[in-house]
């Protein structure tokens, strides 16, 4: 519309006859043109509508599905994480996850499998039966864990079983082990020690246990831990079935749990084991059949560390103390290895003098001794009371055979509070925890009163109340024994 046209309703003239036709001609466009934006806006209002009610409809779908579905995908994972077996090492089932979240939905399967966390972990038996199939279920499991760190516990101890595929998966993934664990026959342990020999860099704890039956023989590879092949190598377990131990060295800063156990040792092995780990603070070795020979040349080991130790010995002892001193020793424990039960004598020579001379040369303050089918007499234990009297806070003595009975009046008098009286001192003033279990031969009362003046003089005294006592006693032979026994224990003194 022209701009003559519009200010023609803005003056009071008549137009002229072509001003008036255009005029008619525009208002009927115009009248054409609003009909058509009417038609426009309805059918726009109408969409409008309609796409109103999708979305509320959608919105009222939504508000029915389970709140699970509206979690984050990373949420998810962590829950799945959490929904894992807490072992170390997971044994696959159908029943658990991993596995068991893969049969939910094709959601839930597919996030799972790529979600290497999830199949961090794995425990595998192998047997003849099924060593190729769970040798293939193995490389699946493992590449679904990624490239992080792993944990892997492998069971197959039979001795005609074809391993060489999984050791190669193994030595495929040496450098993101975090955990390992072994039972294998010993025709296989050099390729295990060449494999453990390489780069390692996650590694922190590894257990070996080779399985009866075969001979391991001298090792092709040798098993030689350094700080530069496992830099954090924390626990050390290996278990070689009375076999020999050989061709073995640690020499690292950073094994601080080490155990040797059911396996052939020298003492001067020993020695050489807790040398090469200066920051060692558990060791348990077993079973030590020879003792340091004077020829050997064997230097004093100084451990400042070590504050658990643990012998399990055939021989006596008396030279392997001679050459240690362990300053912050807290816990000692020697047991005879023998097997036979029904031998009258222990395969121990205990001498009281090496261990009271060990434990003034390395001014240690034992907490807790444990003797297992060692001490043949009272004057052994007491010997080793005086020594430790000031610290000690648990003491266990037994005997599987059932022949020696230690804990005599002697021994239980000593440990009884006396009135403050110079020539009858009371020993072990701190002492909390005693298990005497079968190794008990004193007079029925003795105990009752022992344990009597220790748990009344507590309250008044520096003496420690005792926490646990497990004697073993016929109510018959001692009646009194039982009744304090069971008048303590109602009053908070622990027997089982």
């Amino acid at each position: 519309m022209s701009t003559h046209i519009t200010s023609l309703g803005t003056h009071h003239y008549l137009p002229i006859i072509d001003e008036a036709s255009r005029l008619r001609q525009c208002l009927v466009e115009s009248e054409t043109r609003l009909q058509q934006v009417a038609s426009d806006l309805a059918a726009a209002l109408s969409a409008a509508a309609k796409l109103r009610q999708e979305c509320d409809d959608a919105q009222t779908r939504l508000s029915l599905l389970a709140p699970i579905w509206k979690v984050p995908v990373y949420i998810m994972q962590e829950i799945f994480f959490h929904c894992l077996p807490a072992d170390r090492y997971i044994s696959p089932a159908s029943t658990k996850a991993p596995l068991l979240l893969t049969q939910v939905c094709s959601s839930w399967r597919n996030l799972a499998i790529s979600t290497p966390m999830l199949w961090s972990s794995l425990f595998v038996v192998l047997s003849p039966f099924n060593a190729n199939e769970r040798t293939r279920h193995v490389k699946l499991w493992l590449g679904r864990s990624g490239q992080g760190a792993l944990c892997f516990n492998v069971y197959a101890p039979t001795v005609d079983l074809q391993l060489h595929p999984l050791l190669g998966l193994l030595a495929a993934n040496i450098h993101r082990l975090n955990h390992l664990s072994l039972t294998i026959p010993s025709t296989h342990l050099s390729s295990v020690n060449g494999i453990i020999n390489g780069n390692a860099p996650l590694l922190e704890s590894v257990v070996i246990t080779l399985s009866k039956g075969g001979t391991a023989g001298h090792p092709t590879h040798p098993l030689r831990i350094t700080s530069k092949s496992a830099t954090r190598l924390r626990s050390l377990w290996l278990c070689f079935r009375d076999q020999v131990m050989q061709s073995y060295s640690f020499n690292t800063t950073h094994i601080l749990d080490l155990n040797i156990v059911q396996t052939t040792l020298t003492a001067d092995q020993c020695l050489q084991l807790l040398a090469g780990c200066p920051y060692l603070k558990k060791a348990q070795l077993q079973v030590v059949n020879t003792p340091i020979l004077e020829a050997s040349g064997s230097k004093c080991v100084t451990h400042h560390h070590l504050n658990s130790l643990e012998i399990h010995s055939m021989v006596s002892l008396g030279s392997f103390l001679d050459h240690l001193i362990l300053p912050n020793l807290l816990y000692l424990m020697v047991a005879d290895a023998s097997t036979d039960l029904e031998s009258s004598t222990s395969s121990i020579v205990w001498q009281p003098s090496s261990f009271i001379n060990f434990v003034g040369r390395s001014q240690c303050n034992i907490t807790s001794l444990r003797f297992t089918q060692v001490l043949e007499s009272d004057d052994a234990l007491i010997s080793c009371l005086r020594s430790t009297s000031h610290s000690l806070k648990e003491l266990q003595v037994s005997d599987l055979r059932g022949v020696t009975f230690p804990i005599t009046d002697r021994v239980l008098q000593l440990l009884t509070i006396h009135p403050p009286n110079p020539q009858t001192p009371s020993l072990c003033p701190r002492l909390e925890t005693i298990r005497f279990g079968t190794c008990l031969s004193s007079t029925d009362g003795v105990l009752a009163q022992m344990l009597e003046s220790r748990w009344y003089s507590a309250e008044v005294s520096e003496f420690a109340r005792p926490k646990f006592m497990n004697p073993r006693l016929d109510v018959k032979r001692n009646p009194r024994d039982v009744a304090m026994l069971s008048k303590l224990r109602a009053a908070g003194l622990q027997t089982v």
